[in-house]
């Protein structure tokens, strides 16, 4: 073997040993830092996002704090005419909506951070279309009705079944008041 030949070799060998290290090494690396890099930019979005939440939900409470009067609330004199407000409310969007309330019983409430508040839960059986309507209605109600939580369950029923499922619901609702000066 000529010393060319074994030149050649030998660069031929450390150029496969260089390819080998950067397949191996270097390339891992780099992917390993462009992962890293996407995380972190989603991380800062994330962290930009959640900051402008608290800003504006500071905002909110400063104005909330400084005597603006939220407008959901809902006004009576008593708790008990606060209580009997919402039932009647309740009970009055489901009728329109042909929904007969099973139940509509007061719960206790914990107090919102703004207001006194009065919880209930709601039971009754309606097909699909009448329970969205009702929550639609719900849902742009004022003063303003909270659905904490609830439960849906389809109802199976012997004979015919209509085009729409039935379902049965129950809900737990949570209404913010004021007493006014007049409750105070």
């Amino acid at each position: 073997m000529t010393a060319l030949s074994r030149h050649l070799v030998f660069f031929g060998a450390a150029a496969a040993l260089a390819t080998v290290a950067w397949f191996a090494a270097v390339d891992p690396l780099r992917a390993w830092a462009a992962r890293e890099r996407t995380a972190l930019s989603d991380a800062q979005e994330r962290g930009a996002r959640l900051i402008a939440s608290v800003e504006e939900l500071e905002r909110q409470e400063a104005t909330a704090a400084s005597g603006g009067q939220f407008e959901g609330l809902w006004q009576a004199a008593s708790v008990g005419e606060a209580t009997a407000k919402v039932q009647a409310s309740l009970s009055s969007m489901a009728r329109r909506h042909g929904i007969s309330l099973r139940t509509i019983a007061p719960l206790r409430a914990e107090p919102l951070p703004f207001a006194e508040a009065l919880a209930f839960r709601i039971e009754a059986e309606a097909r699909l279309d009448q329970l969205t309507a009702f929550l639609r209605e719900a849902e742009y109600a004022s003063p303003v009705l909270l659905f904490d939580n609830g439960t849906i369950r389809r109802l199976v029923k012997a004979g015919k079944q209509p085009e729409q499922p039935m379902v049965f619901f129950q809900f737990t609702i949570t209404a913010a008041y004021d007493l006014g000066e007049r409750g105070k």
